[in-house]
């Protein structure tokens, strides 16, 4: 109860911990299937192998598959930069506010910079993996570009989640996918443990 408290205290907008309603379809799971796939992503997606993947659920995520988690997660501000923090596979993401340099290469978590607009959190992330889109076997290519929304309610009890998914390798256009978080005060980030 007494973390709870000083969570209370210490809530500032969207920094806090949120956590997701497992029980409500419109937070989660977020993927769920029917994207406008070109050949080449139909092509991709008939390769699956659903058993092997079964036997490596605990394989950690790319961006945006990571947003998908049931787990909590938290933003913090480190400088001027913001990061999200994941229980799930412990992954840490920066989002890079003011001036930075992109990697040569891409990573995990991809390259994120972030604006306010009104309130809300706007993410563009780009040089990310060719990996698993969604946990279903939509793949994405190496040149997938996603901008993210996160919209907090003004009594800080909701996030709103709203991304944009733009890969023209392997969806026919553009599409949104949304979800939502919730303020949990007694929810903290722990390690992750994914046998648990």
């Amino acid at each position: 109860e007494r973390a709870a408290a000083e969570a209370r205290r210490n809530a500032d907008g969207i920094f806090r911990v949120w956590g997701t309603v497992l029980e409500d379809p419109a937070a989660f799971p977020m993927f769920k299937g029917s994207y406008p796939l070109t050949e080449r992503g139909k092509e991709l997606r008939a390769q699956w192998d659903a058993v092997s993947a079964a036997l490596n659920d605990c394989t950690k995520k790319a961006m945006p598959l990571l947003m998908i988690t049931p787990f909590p997660i938290e933003f913090v501000r480190d400088g001027e930069d913001i990061l999200i923090r994941f229980e799930e596979d412990d992954a840490v993401r920066r989002i890079h506010m003011g001036a930075s340099t992109p990697p040569s290469e891409p990573t995990f978590l991809g390259y994120s910079t972030g604006r306010w607009d009104d309130g809300t959190l706007v993410v563009a992330t780009s040089h990310l993996p060719a990996e698993l889109f969604d946990p279903d076997g939509v793949r994405q290519s190496a040149n997938i570009r996603v901008v993210e929304r996160f919209i907090p309610a003004a009594d800080g009890s909701r996030l709103d989640y709203r991304i944009t998914v733009t890969d023209p390798e392997i969806f026919t256009e553009t599409f949104d996918l949304t979800r939502y978080f919730v303020w949990r005060p007694e929810l903290l980030v722990h390690a992750y443990d994914c046998g648990r």
